[in-house]
């Protein structure tokens, strides 16, 4: 498909098309970043945070405690801020312009952001319980947020919530967050349902005492009449959350963590560097990645380039709604949840589509020689499919006389059929006819009896001489179509008979056809489910590396995260278990080297004894007879030369590896 056309079925729209959009939603997710990565450091904002329990024992428990409070504190009070949002838009009419709209604290924006990510529960949530941002097209204020006038956001907050403070943490001129307000993120606004707080006002809730009763470990305990609620995690604890705090809760808190979570889609964005001419590219690829959407029902796994634009593209959920529903067909869904398994063939099912329906690389589509590789594999799997294709009309042709003759059979079957259909109908017909004249004959009653003699009036028996007349003539055509049910019966029979032969020679002939092209189809099946999987050689590879942080990547689940830095950590060992070896080896070596260096010597030191007696004894034995010195002469000869079969000079066998 080329852009042309691909633009014609999917216009470009500036909700995720524009750079300066985009721009602004990169830089939006590193103040969030900066916010979280900011609240897990202890140290730093020790005064902004609620003191972390007594079962909190180290500096990284606490850093997952400040988070928590953070975000459970923002949970509640995003409710607070979509209601105050909604009166205000009541107040001031739906065509007041969004720019005016009052913005979220930067606590609140998180949640507001994490909500949006998930378009079809933020649809149910906004329409059940603030149905008229729904109806202003509630988006999240990308740009304004960015700016640093909040007075008139502070003022509407304050008019609602008096007690209650706006911000939590602001940015410092410097870019840095800092908490602003002590006890920021205690609970506000709860009330006790119970008869001796009733007149009571609202009261506030340490941060310390809730994380625990909001995932139902613990019982939470009302701050004035001491009255107990029992712990339970879901549903109960957000029912009970919305009557005490008179907003909705929407189980939220912990949402943000899967975005902003070490090694997550947020990590991965910041760490790309950004430029004007990459983004059209990554809108081609995000209008390609819906064509699939649309052409395909099952789930796909976005890189991150393509996942950018769609969460950008989120931030403005109505005009979201919109643009799925007239241009993929459908509401299309969010999830960042599937389970590991899933998630890692739906990867591979992402890229084959990819690759079948673009011809490049899902994860590499600007490498030429991969580009080269699907087309050449993917005109493969076509020239299969034709010879398939081939092969089965040949098939078909070859056996179409079967197919005509079972049409035939068909239709005879049909008209014996129908033909029997009408006898028994006939038959029946005249039945209730020769039913209704023996009643009307037996209706006619004689004028006297006498025993056994009728007697009827002239007119009575000429009425039913025509009657039996009738009658017999009715007997004499049921037993007609009497005899016309049982011979079309017959020939229904014979037909069916030649019809079931029919089916049979068909049915077989059917089955062949499904064997010749099951076993070549399913090899094109598995060749263009591997199309994609391949190095920059062009030589087969299954474990692509789809998760090495480029643009065209993919953001690993947890479980995946795990088993990557599981295998990075096997590497790693493995790596210093061969160097382990090989020093270990050196050091064998090195001892052989010595060890043979020291039996050498010892093998020298024998000759030079040796060769030191040998010439004390021909000194000694000078004067004895000439006989016994040539024989002397002779033996030590003999010796010496035994002596040099046997010795070696000592030779410099060593070893040395470089561990270089």
């Amino acid at each position: 498909m080329d852009m042309g056309t691909l633009l014609e079925t999917f216009p470009a729209s500036p909700e995720f098309s524009s750079r300066e959009r985009i721009a602004n939603h990169v830089e939006l997710m590193r103040k969030f970043k900066c916010i979280l990565d900011d609240a897990e450091q202890p140290d730093k904002h020790s005064q902004g945070f609620p003191p972390a329990p007594p079962r909190v024992l180290d500096q990284k428990e606490e850093a997952k405690w400040n988070v928590q409070c953070l975000l459970m504190s923002a949970e509640i009070r995003y409710s607070m801020y979509l209601q105050i949002l909604e009166r205000w838009i009541k107040s001031h009419g739906f065509q007041a312009h969004k720019d005016e709209w009052p913005l979220p604290p930067w606590d609140v924006a998180i949640i507001f952001y994490a909500h949006l990510l998930s378009p079809f529960n933020f649809k149910r949530d906004i329409e059940s319980h603030f149905p008229s941002l729904w109806k202003a097209e509630i988006e999240f204020p990308l740009a304004k947020m960015l700016s640093t006038n909040t007075d008139d956001s502070k003022r509407v907050w304050r008019e609602e919530y008096p007690d209650v403070p706006y911000q939590i943490v602001e940015f410092t001129p410097a870019g840095d967050p800092a908490y602003v307000t002590k006890n920021g993120m205690d609970i506000h606004g709860y009330k006790c349902s119970s008869l001796e707080c009733a007149r009571k006002g609202k009261y506030v809730i340490p941060m310390i005492k809730w994380p625990k009763y909001r995932v139902g470990c613990a019982d939470f305990v009302c701050p004035g009449c001491k009255t107990r609620t029992r712990g339970t995690y879901g549903s109960p604890v957000l029912e009970l959350c919305r009557r005490a705090f008179g907003v909705p809760i929407f189980d939220l808190w912990d949402s943000p963590q899967r975005q902003f979570g070490n090694q997550g889609f947020v990590d991965r964005i910041v760490a790309l560097t950004l430029t004007e001419r990459q983004f059209p590219d990554h809108v081609t690829r995000y209008l390609k990645f819906l064509q699939l959407m649309k052409e395909n029902k099952s789930t796909l796994v976005p890189t991150l380039d393509i996942d950018l634009l769609w969460h950008t593209h989120q931030l403005s959920p109505v005009a979201y709604e919109k643009y799925c529903k007239t241009h993929v067909g459908r509401r299309i869904n969010h999830v960042d949840t599937i389970r590991a398994v899933k998630r890692s063939n739906r990867e591979d099912n992402t890229a084959s589509l990819w690759a079948m329906r673009y011809i490049e690389s899902y994860f590499d589509p600007q490498n030429a020689n991969k580009t080269a590789e699907i087309e050449r594999r993917n005109a493969a799997c076509e020239k299969d499919l034709e010879d398939i294709r081939t092969k089965l009309a040949e098939y078909d042709n070859d056996h179409k006389q079967l197919k005509t003759e079972l049409d035939e059979a068909n239709d005879r079957l049909e008209t014996k059929r129908t033909a029997c259909r009408e006898a028994q109908d006939a038959a029946r017909a005249l039945s209730k006819k020769l039913a209704g004249m023996q009643a009307s004959i037996q209706s006619i009653k004689p004028a006297f009896r006498l025993l056994k003699l009728r007697y009827y009036r002239q007119s009575q028996k000429q009425h039913r001489e025509e009657l039996v007349s009738k009658l017999t003539l009715l007997e004499e055509e049921s037993l007609y179509w009497a005899g016309e049910v049982k011979s079309r019966y017959s020939e229904y029979n014979s037909a069916s008979q030649e019809q079931a032969l029919k089916r049979n020679l068909w049915d077989g002939a059917q089955r062949d056809r499904q064997r010749l092209e099951r076993r070549p189809a399913l090899k094109v099946t598995e060749a263009r489910a591997e199309i994609w999987r391949f190095n920059a050689n062009g030589g087969k590879q299954y474990q692509e590396d789809r998760y090495n942080g480029s643009w065209y990547s993919i953001v690993p689940s947890e479980a995946q995260l795990d088993a990557i830095l599981t295998a990075v950590v096997m590497a790693a060992v493995e790596e210093d278990m061969i160097l382990e070896d090989v020093v270990l080896e050196d050091v064998v070596l090195e001892e052989d080297a010595e060890e043979e260096e020291d039996a050498e010597e010892e093998e020298d030191a024998e000759e030079e004894d040796a060769e030191e007696e040998d010439a004390e004894e021909e000194d000694a034995e000078e004067e004895d007879a000439e006989v016994v010195k040539v024989w002397n002469n002779g033996e030590n000869q003999r010796r010496d030369d035994e002596a040099e079969q046997n010795g070696s000079e000592p030779g410099a066998n060593t070893f040395q590896v470089n561990l270089q």
